[in-house]
């Protein structure tokens, strides 16, 4: 649309409104309506910060003004719903303003936690990926329309992590003595997501019938494929004196209880994330 244009649609609009034509107000928008209006489009949709609790989604848009005079935003409305369920709806203010004939670029993030979702939506557990339809209405002020809203539509998938679950199989007594004792553990990890995750990070505390004997820290790129356990050798070393001599009687037998806790790090088809385990059991000697 035309500066003149616009200018003389504008004095037009004040003239008949002050004469009282409310059918010519009405045919004037349409003129308006008709013409050019701003375009709203979707550029990318990044997901970040995933934990166990939730992630945010930031939907980036590219805001075009049409218009020969700067076009102020309002306020977007947004929902997200998954095979026609809905599970999170909002609104945000905008506040800013697209200069005449430019175009403006706005990220739009909206925040999901997973207790929430996991509500809504029926059948999903966690260690699913969510299709999600994402429907935002971006409002703006039009000249001589006023507030009018323009949509952005969007399909994409949202996964819910679930830690793995990570037991001690089995530990082999490689060298015991007084002063230090040597040993290599057999963990089991099995995902439980529906997505691959590889292994960044490993670290976790052990303790055997009650005794906290160790530390350990792995960094080792391994695949986790879903719904597969993946066996990992870890070696351990550790001081008798430290924590108690009591710990060789332990060894001495052919199994003992165990506690077991740490975080995997991994990375996801989604991005990274940090997945806490806590597993307790009873694990075999092998010799």
């Amino acid at each position: 649309m035309t500066r003149t244009r616009l200018s003389l649609i504008l004095a037009a609009l004040t003239a008949v409104t002050a004469l009282g034509g409310c059918q010519a107000v009405r045919d004037l928008q349409k003129v308006v309506s008709s013409s050019d209006k701003p375009d709203v489009r979707l550029r990318d949709v990044q997901l970040r910060g995933l934990t166990l609790t939730g992630a945010t989604l930031d939907f980036e848009v590219d805001v075009s003004n049409p218009y020969d005079v700067d076009l102020p935003l309002l306020d977007t409305t947004y929902a997200l719903a998954s095979r026609g369920e809905p599970f999170l709806k909002g609104s945000a203010d905008l506040g800013r303003t697209v200069p005449a004939g430019g175009t403006s670029t706005m990220v739009l993030p909206v925040d999901v936690t997973f207790a929430g979702l996991l509500d809504a939506l029926s059948g999903v557990k966690p260690g699913a990926v969510v299709p999600y339809n994402a429907a935002f209405d971006v409002a703006v002020d039009a000249p001589a329309l006023g507030r009018i809203t323009v949509p952005v539509r969007h399909r994409g998938e949202l996964p819910v992590p679930t830690p793995p679950s990570v037991s001690l199989d089995s530990i082999a007594w490689d060298e015991v003595g007084f002063s230090n004792v040597d040993a290599t553990l057999k963990l089991n990890i099995t995902n439980l997501n529906d997505f691959p995750l590889d292994l960044n990070d490993l670290g976790f505390d052990l303790a055997l019938a009650g005794t906290r004997i160790a530390d350990a820290r792995i960094q080792r790129s391994t695949s986790l494929k879903s719904d597969k356990a993946t066996s990992l050798s870890i070696p351990i070393s550790f001081a008798p004196g430290d924590v108690g001599m009591a710990i060789l009687s332990v060894i001495r037998g052919s199994d003992a209880s165990y506690d077991l806790k740490g975080n995997l790090a991994a990375s996801t088809p989604f991005g990274p994330v940090d997945l806490p385990f806590q597993q307790s059991g009873r694990t075999r000697f092998a010799r």
